[in-house]
């Protein structure tokens, strides 16, 4: 039983996160934009970070022609911001 009450919370822990994702990817394309990642820091932080902040986001989590920040790599952001 507590093994499936352990699977069961971290399904549901990763659901909540996929959602918190999907509520700042305003344009559904499965990356969160700069534009999406300051909204996301004012949102939950009340904090709009400095653009060397997101420059170094980008240049950590973002893969090169990709749009933005993917849910793979939101975890990381999330500790950076």
């Amino acid at each position: 039983k507590d093994k499936l009450a352990r699977c069961e919370m971290a399904v549901e822990q990763t659901q909540r996160i996929k959602d918190m994702f999907a509520l700042y990817d305003a344009d559904e394309d499965g990356f969160l934009s700069k534009q999406e990642v300051i909204q996301y820091a004012q949102g939950e932080f009340e904090f709009t970070p400095p653009e060397s902040c997101i420059d170094r986001l980008w240049r950590n989590w973002v893969t090169p022609g990709k749009a933005g920040i993917a849910f793979d790599c939101f975890q990381q952001m999330k500790v950076t911001i």
